[in-house]
């Protein structure tokens, strides 16, 4: 089984068991990394109530989530 994802005249055709739709607006190091904090935020034990998550992009291009 295979999900074809279309964006203007391309499209991409990948393995559908290697697909994850995150709950996200848009596919940056900030969104994401504030997605990851407050998922690991849920399950992480609660003794661990100050920890971040960065999202390297490229060398020199980051983002971080307290």
């Amino acid at each position: 089984d295979h999900t074809t994802i279309r964006y203007d005249s391309r499209a991409y055709t990948f393995p559908s068991d290697e697909i994850v739709f995150l709950p996200v607006k848009n596919i940056t190091a900030e969104a994401l990394a504030r997605y990851f904090h407050d998922e690991l935020s849920e399950s992480l034990p609660k003794v661990l109530t100050n920890f971040s998550v960065t999202i390297t992009e490229t060398q020199g291009q980051s983002a971080t989530y307290w």
